[in-house]
């Protein structure tokens, strides 16, 4: 089912309202069968009148309508978050206990990037600090693992935080 109430085009801003639309005929914006045709003498008028609007501009089918040559970025914005506390020594310790390879997928930063990546790797809290929503005690050693950021990013893809088994498996299925 189809029911127009404007004509629009998002490229210029031109519009045309329902109540042109059934000036030219009030019968055919509301369309509740496949087929249908605009009447000859509505198509005519309405093409007229968009012509008119749009200084000669046609209206262009979607496989026409190009993407626009340029894209902003870089506006500025205020964010307000809740950030928790992160413990360097509880960082240092993890580190020391399963070193500096991702505990999913082995990645080590050393090794791919040479002195640029030493000593470069996230830490991942088992329990998600935001969930906790309150100072705790850590274990470092049992709580917390390295991982890559990009392994970090996808444990936290949904809303519930996969585990670092689930995130394993799915790279020993898909990590080609």
């Amino acid at each position: 089912m189809v029911k127009f109430d404007r004509l629009y085009d998002p490229l210029s801003d031109i519009r045309i309202d329902r109540s042109e639309l059934d000036a030219f005929d009030p019968k055919v914006w509301d369309s509740q069968g496949s087929g249908k045709t605009i009447p000859e003498e509505a198509a005519s008028n309405l093409e007229r009148l968009w012509l008119e609007r749009t200084g000669g501009v046609e209206i262009p089918y979607a496989d026409e309508i190009s993407e626009r040559s340029s894209v902003k970025e870089g506006a500025s914005k205020t964010v307000s978050i809740n950030a928790y506390e992160r413990n360097p020594e509880a960082r240092e310790r993890c580190i020391r206990k399963w070193g500096l390879n991702c505990a999913v997928c082995n990645f080590h930063f050393e090794f791919f990037y040479g002195q640029l990546g030493k000593g470069y790797i996230h830490v991942h809290h088992l329990k998600p600090l935001a969930g906790i929503r309150e100072e705790y005690e850590i274990n470092p050693e049992e709580d917390l693992r390295p991982v890559c950021p990009n392994c970090h990013s996808m444990l936290h893809r949904n809303k519930q935080v996969l585990s670092i088994e689930e995130l394993q498996k799915l790279v020993r299925t898909y990590g080609n």
